[in-house]
């Protein structure tokens, strides 16, 4: 009986492939330094984000009622 593809390849295909050593370890930190990076920036936006509304409640005569809210990150119900 004939075998139908059943060869062993022996070409590892790999994408960053070099003949300079070390250049995928030196990659991959870069990238997980980007990644780092990114998750700090991310953090920082998210704890000093605060936001202030203020609303005119109610008028009586000339003088107006103001009502001031204001919203934080740890006001998010994903953090309930």
């Amino acid at each position: 009986m004939a075998q139908l593809g059943h060869e062993k390849s022996e070409t590892v295909y790999n994408s960053l492939q070099s003949s300079v050593p070390g250049i995928k370890d030196t990659v991959v930190a870069l990238l997980r330094l980007v990644a780092l990076l990114a998750t700090l920036a991310a953090t920082i936006g998210m704890v000093i984000n605060k936001e202030t509304k203020t609303f005119v409640v109610a008028t009586i005569g000339t003088n107006t009622i103001k009502a001031t809210l204001t919203a934080r990150f740890q006001d998010t119900p994903a953090n309930i």
